[in-house]
């Protein structure tokens, strides 16, 4: 699995997120919103999500949202 995070740069849970995953090892990358407002929005109204991070697993070509900081930690712990 690898985890998908956009961002915006000083989001306080953008940055545990990613040092989260950093911690458990594992895969992941980041895509910067904050200088790509329209993308942001367009993300925000496609997955009716109104804050960042958000967060998306990816297996081969499937690609699942997993929700914000707190969502990951849930699905982390659970193994």
């Amino acid at each position: 699995t690898k985890y998908i995070l956009y961002v915006k740069s000083g989001c306080p849970f953008c940055e545990m997120a990613s040092e989260l995953l950093k911690e458990k090892g594992k895969n992941f990358s980041t895509l910067n919103l904050k200088t790509r407002p329209k993308v942001l929005q367009e993300m925000k109204d496609i997955y009716e999500w109104s804050t960042v991070p958000m967060i998306f697993a990816k297996n081969g070509k499937q690609i699942e949202f997993i929700g914000g900081f707190s969502d990951l930690t849930g699905r982390l712990s659970d193994g």
